[in-house]
């Protein structure tokens, strides 16, 4: 006798969803406050002749690691560019990748409620799908944030000519296949890992290592070989802009890694024991 089929647990990804919203709207507010300082601040060619005026006062590793040589009073993309590589944008791309798969993860495993609701009639393999998902919709919605926050504030505010936002529907692209495989490294690490402070503390090293190596590359030429490695290699936004299209290379790559992540997660997670986490 074949197995009563399972029911897809909408009221489950319902609850998760509520769960997130909280985390996801403090993020999008931080990043769309970021998009605003930056629009405000340099919304006027004089604004961007003193921005860029200071950068060259300052070491050339700065100036460089934002944008480089392309960043030129005439190069109103490239400075708006620099919102898709700012800090705390990053920050919170990173901050989501990690918090999502850990909390609904390997958080509750070790708290033993995941032991109840495998109880249910749901898969082992359904339960982390829908982690997933919603994990990687967190991550798109959040990169169409950043991209509002150029579409509004590049209309409010004079940048002396006019900004055409093609080139930022490929920056953006460009941005969320970086975050999705970011998203990836994190599922597969919440499936292995049976504490959350393991996972933070593999996940948050890697990306802070990578960002530390991006970061020392551009300083340092004689460790250009090991950015393949560095995950922000991938998302150069005034690249994009440069080359006028979507880099179907590194969004592949990212892809890639990230489907990779997200099949081996999945492979763990289903043999995982949840009675020893």
């Amino acid at each position: 006798m074949n197995p009563p089929r399972r029911s897809f647990p909408f009221g489950l990804l319902a609850h998760w969803l509520r769960s997130c919203l909280p985390a996801w709207g403090l993020m999008a507010f931080v990043i769309f406050l970021v998009q605003t300082v930056l629009a405000a601040v340099l919304h006027e060619r004089e604004d961007i002749v003193s921005f860029l005026s200071l950068l060259d006062r300052m070491p050339r590793i700065f100036k460089a690691f934002i944008g480089g040589d392309e960043l030129m009073p005439t190069n109103v993309l490239g400075i708006v560019a620099i919102g898709y590589q700012h800090p705390l944008i990053l920050t919170m791309l990173m901050f989501n990748a990690i918090g999502t798969p850990t909390a609904l993860l390997t958080a509750q495993a070790e708290r033993g409620t995941m032991e109840l609701l495998l109880a249910r009639p749901i898969a082992r393999g359904r339960v982390f799908g829908l982690v997933a998902a919603i994990a990687l919709a967190g991550q798109v919605g959040l990169v169409g944030i950043v991209f509002l926050g150029t579409a509004v504030w590049t209309r409010v505010f004079d940048y002396g000519e006019p900004v055409a936002l093609g080139g930022f529907v490929h920056v953006a692209v460009n941005l969320a296949a970086m975050a999705c495989a970011a998203t990836g490294m994190s599922l597969l690490a919440a499936a292995s890992l049976a504490e959350p402070r393991r996972v933070v503390g593999v996940t948050v090293g890697y990306f802070v290592g990578s960002y530390l190596l991006d970061f020392a590359s551009v300083w340092l030429p004689s460790l250009a070989w090991l950015q393949p490695l560095d995950l922000y290699y991938y998302c150069r936004p005034n690249a994009v802009l440069k080359a006028g299209a979507i880099p179907w290379a590194q969004v592949g790559a990212l892809a890639g890694v990230g489907a990779a992540c997200v099949i081996a997660g999945w492979w763990r997670w289903k043999r995982r024991d949840m009675s020893a986490a």
